[in-house]
C-alpha cells in the first residue's frame, strides 16, 4: 500500500506544480497536427499515433517527475518506512497512471468519433490497445534507469537513443537486441494483434529495466549535502 499511496502522493503534487500543461500540449499537438484529419482515421493508422504519443508521454512524463525527485525532498521521504524499491515503484505507477489516463482519454474520443468503431467491436479495439501499454510502459522503464533519480549523473542521451533503435531498428539485426518498439506499434493495428514473442520480449525489457533501476538505485550512497 504504501507504493500506492506515494503514487497517489505524487500525482497530486505534480498536478498542484505543474498543472499538467505540458502532457495537454501533447495531447494539443497531436490533434492540431492531424485536424479534421484524425477523424477521418481507421485503425491501422489510430493505433500507430495513439503509440507514439504514449512514447513521447512516457518521455516527458518520466523526465520530469524523476526530476522533481532530485532535490533533498527524496531524503525527507526516505527516512519512512518505505523501501528504496518500494518508493521507485511507486513513482513509476505514478507515471503510468497519469499518462495512461491521458491514452485512455483519447482512446474514448478516438473509438466515438473515428472509424475505428465502424472496424472493431470495442473489446476488440480494448485488445488492440495492449500494445499501445507495453510501448508507454517499456519508454517509462528505459527513462527510469537513465534518469538523474537512479543514477548520479543522468544519460537521457542513452535511453533516447535506445528507444529510437527500437523504433527503427536495422533490418538485419535479430529484433531480440533492441527494445521491441516496432513490433509492438505494427502489434496495435495488425489484425492478428500482439504475438507471444513480442510480448514476451516486451516484459523481458520492462522486467529488465526495472529490475537495474531498482538494484543500481538502492545501492547507491545518496550525497544529502547536494542541492
Amino acid at each position: 500500500m504504501g507504493m500506492v499511496h506515494l503514487a497517489v502522493f505524487t500525482l497530486k503534487e505534480y498536478c498542484r506544480a505543474n498543472w499538467l500543461y505540458m502532457e495537454t500540449f501533447l495531447v494539443a499537438v497531436l490533434l492540431f497536427f492531424y485536424g479534421k484529419e484524425y477523424w477521418m482515421l481507421g485503425t491501422q493508422d489510430v493505433f500507430p499515433i495513439l503509440s507514439f504519443f504514449a512514447l513521447a508521454a512516457a518521455t516527458l512524463t518520466t523526465l520530469r517527475i524523476t526530476g522533481r525527485e532530485t532535490n533533498t525532498r527524496i531524503y525527507i521521504l526516505l527516512t519512512k518506512k518505505l523501501s528504496r524499491c518500494t518508493y521507485l515503484c511507486g513513482k513509476a505507477l505514478a507515471i503510468f497512471l497519469l499518462d495512461g489516463l491521458y491514452i485512455l482519454g483519447l482512446f474514448v474520443l478516438t473509438f466515438k468519433f473515428t472509424k475505428v468503431s465502424a472496424e472493431l467491436t470495442l473489446i476488440e479495439s480494448l485488445i488492440h490497445l495492449i500494445p499501445v501499454f507495453l510501448v508507454l510502459i517499456l519508454a517509462e522503464s528505459v527513462f527510469l534507469f537513465f534518469s538523474a533519480l537512479v543514477l548520479r549523473n543522468p544519460i537521457f542521451l542513452v535511453g533516447l537513443i535506445l528507444v529510437i533503435l527500437g523504433v527503427n531498428h536495422p533490418s538485419a539485426v535479430p529484433v531480440y537486441f533492441f527494445l521491441p518498439i516496432q513490433q509492438l506499434i505494427k502489434s496495435s493495428y495488425m489484425p492478428g494483434g500482439l504475438s507471444t514473442e513480442t510480448g514476451l520480449l516486451a516484459i523481458f525489457f520492462i522486467a529488465f529495466f526495472f529490475a537495474l533501476a531498482c538494484w543500481v538505485f538502492s545501492s547507491r550512497e545518496l550525497d544529502y549535502k547536494s542541492k
